[in-house]
């Protein structure tokens, strides 16, 4: 089962570095592996799991109007929930099929902004827990704290571009498999005339 320490492990290998212990109990005698993946691996972690709508990360939430209207633009301001990282639909009608919204919202700071009195949300949340996480997607992140720990490991840039490959190639990997887990979404017809 996959562990933090496990995930960074990994990506220590990769780069040729001394396996680590522990990331939460740190002093002055931890090793540099150590202490940059403390530093390093929530932030990463976040940042992966920002880049695709990731099935074991997707939640679905219906948010409470905030008290205050925005400034001006829209009517109605949602707080958005602080363990939520990425927003990737807004619906007014809980009964449209996946994509098939249409209302104009934006994300503004931890706030929705639209003009509807209710609105459903579709959106990444943060994940913690490594064992919620899919083996390709463990492969990605990996990769991608190799990519950002080479320099300071290694001082190797050749190295950190090699890492920064590999994590393209696991995330695209991840990305496919992932992302083959069920229908795909529908796209709204009007995206196409907008491109044109």
């Amino acid at each position: 089962m996959a562990s933090e320490v496990s995930i960074c492990n990994q990506a220590i290998s990769w780069l040729g570095g001394n396996r680590i212990i522990s990331i939460s109990d740190i002093d002055d005698s931890s090793s540099i592996e150590a202490i940059l993946c403390k530093d390093n691996y929530a932030p990463i972690r976040d940042a992966v799991l920002s880049e695709a709508a990731w099935t074991f990360a997707t939640t679905r939430f219906i948010p409470v109007a905030d008290a205050a209207s925005p400034a001006y633009g829209y009517s109605t301001a949602f707080k958005i929930p602080t363990e939520i990282l990425t927003v990737l639909e807004v619906q007014r009608d809980p009964n449209n099929a996946n994509g098939s919204g249409d209302i104009d919202w934006r994300r503004e700071g931890n706030l929705i902004l639209c003009d509807e009195k209710i609105i459903y949300v579709k959106a990444i949340q943060r994940v913690k827990d490594p064992s919620k996480f899919h083996p390709t997607f463990i492969q990605a992140l990996a990769a991608r704290l190799a990519a950002e720990l080479a320099i300071p490991l290694t001082g190797n840039r050749q190295l950190q571009a090699d890492m920064f490959s590999l994590y393209q190639e696991k995330l695209d990997t991840a990305m496919y498999v992932d992302g083959s887990q069920g229908k795909r979404d529908r796209l709204r017809a009007n995206y196409y005339k907008r491109v044109r």
